[in-house]
């Protein structure tokens, strides 16, 4: 995911910046000002905002999250030193995604981006759905240009996304269609039997697997070289059937 961070405590900013990278999460912005926060976020289209609901600046970090979800429609993870329960009350007036206390802990802000990106899935359902259109059994259709175009999942050697909530899928044919979605919903429609998540931005179909190399993390499919997650590297081990 693409990440905005607005900290204005440098300690945390930079154990926050590390433990993205260590997710494998791309940071597009830091800033401990919420002007330029919303800047950045204008430039960037983050997919999501790590929020200090505490700022110096300004305005508020409430405030400026709630700017934040009105004008790009993007999650906001809040994050505070302490507990308050009175600001904590008007943070989630504005329901955000989650509400992390720091020093955040890997694993708290990994299960929060999760969260952030079914977030986002939900909101944009109705969008998802005007562009592929139908599921049928062992076939999808696509809309492309003003027809619908019938897709086998037998056929679909893997998918990618490319910025923001827009994938390609890539058949045997080689062949693209690019859909306005998200890896985590394809994932729930795709079937799991033949499918599988091996990066943030990748789903296979481990039927047209030719070789995975595990000390250079790469899976190759064709003539397409796919990197591994670290964080996918156990499900890829259960899902492989090695002698």
């Amino acid at each position: 995911m693409r990440v905005l961070v607005v900290e204005d405590e440098k300690i945390h900013l930079e154990d926050i910046l590390i433990t993205l990278e260590e997710l494998e999460h791309e940071c597009v912005g830091s800033t401990d000002d919420p002007m330029e926060a919303l800047e950045l976020a204008e430039q960037h289209r983050p997919d999501v905002v790590i929020q200090d609901i505490n700022l110096n600046g300004k305005i508020s970090g409430i405030q400026l999250a709630k700017k934040m979800m009105q004008l790009y429609k993007v999650p906001i993870i809040f994050a505070t030193s302490y507990l308050d329960v009175n600001i904590m009350n008007d943070a989630l007036d504005i329901k955000p995604v989650t509400y992390l206390i720091k020093p955040i802990q890997t694993g708290d802000l990994q299960a929060a981006l999760i969260m952030a990106q079914r977030f986002k899935v939900d909101n944009e359902t109705e969008i998802n759905t005007a562009e592929l259109t139908d599921i049928v059994d062992d076939f999808i259709f696509i809309k492309v240009g003003v027809k619908l175009q019938k897709v086998n999942f037998n056929n679909v050697l893997l998918v990618q996304t490319d910025a923001k909530n827009y994938c390609t899928i890539i058949t045997s044919d080689d062949k693209k269609y690019s859909i306005r979605n998200s890896i985590l919903n394809l994932l729930s429609i795709f079937p799991s039997n033949n499918f599988l998540q091996v990066h943030r931005a990748y789903l296979i179909n481990v039927q047209f697997v030719d070789s995975y190399n595990e000390a250079e993390q790469c899976i190759v499919i064709k003539k397409y070289d796919v990197p591994v997650g670290r964080t996918f590297k156990e499900k890829i081990q259960q899902r492989f059937k090695v002698l």
